[in-house]
């Protein structure tokens, strides 16, 4: 079974495109200039925040 990727994935980091951005340093990384180490700890914090988001009542499939 397919997984769906979404943005924010409410529930699932790791289906989190946000959260895959974030622990990047190419072309496709968030925030794409004047960044050369991924901030370990605000990915962490936003995937908590996301890991959170389960019982907001959005179906995630």
């Amino acid at each position: 079974m397919t997984r769906l990727r979404r943005i924010i994935a409410p529930g699932a980091a790791d289906r989190s495109v946000l959260v895959e951005r974030m622990d990047r340093r190419d072309a496709n990384g968030m925030p794409p200039l004047a960044s050369t180490r991924v901030d370990q700890a605000g990915v962490e914090l936003v995937a908590e925040w996301i890991g959170g988001l389960a019982g907001c009542g959005a179906a995630a499939p």
